[in-house]
């Protein structure tokens, strides 16, 4: 599954973006920047930043911004794309 949500957005698979999707799917909800870092202990902070950016842009993920002004990043919805998303 994940790896066909990497494939059908013409990325490659790779392990930092397999494990990252991981920890959203498994999470369920919008998560913070430092959620994930925390999650991810072996990725470094720049791997994480450009996956998180990358996902963003081919519609994998999307970026929101809770009711204290911090921006978290959750999952797409089918219906999202990389220029709309819901």
């Amino acid at each position: 599954m994940i790896e066909d949500m990497l494939k059908a957005s013409g990325l490659r698979v790779t392990s930092p973006r397999i494990q990252v999707l991981e920890v959203f799917a498994n999470r369920g909800s919008a998560l913070a920047h430092s959620d994930i870092e925390a999650e991810l202990v072996d990725m470094d902070r720049i791997t994480l930043y450009r996956t998180l950016k990358v996902f963003n842009d081919k519609g994998l993920i999307h970026r929101a911004i809770d009711d204290s002004d911090k921006t978290k990043y959750a999952l797409c919805q089918p219906e999202c794309d990389e220029d709309h998303h819901h």
